[in-house]
């Protein structure tokens, strides 16, 4: 992908499907730059779930993105808990991930004894460097 087709900061996304009664020239994407990409769950969840509770108070909360969600008032609360609850929920997918790739990371680290690999592909090495006509060439 060249730089040139990625938007810059706050660009313009383009239009709103009008069926969600956004106004499209009043959203802007804005990319972040992070300065770490760990997420705690327990700290979202705290942060959070008081305005989901509130808004719990009012009714169940709609799914996100759903034609009930999007059917919802701008000054329902229930709007807002469920970003807020997506919002949680998405943070608890982040950590997740981040413990799943940890985890495959381990067990791709103790799955092969890396010294002895290290070894056999310096004799490898070494042996084409005193065989020169055994190395493969790209035509």
């Amino acid at each position: 992908m060249s730089t040139s087709s990625i938007p810059e900061v706050g660009a313009d996304p383009g239009r709103v499907s009008a069926r969600c009664g956004a106004d499209p020239m009043g959203n802007r994407i804005v990319a972040l730059t992070h300065t770490s990409r760990e997420v705690s769950w327990s700290l979202t969840h705290e942060a959070l779930w008081p305005v989901v509770e509130r808004a719990l108070r009012v009714g169940p909360l709609p799914l996100i993105g759903t034609h009930d969600w999007i059917d919802l008032g701008a000054s329902d609360p229930r709007r807002v808990g469920a970003i807020y609850l997506a919002a949680d929920q998405w943070a608890l997918h982040l950590e997740n991930h981040a413990t799943a790739m940890i985890d495959a990371a381990d067990e791709v680290s103790a799955a092969l004894d890396w010294s002895a690999q290290a070894q056999r592909q310096l004799e490898h090495a070494r042996w084409l460097a005193a065989n020169p006509w055994a190395r493969r060439v790209v035509a």
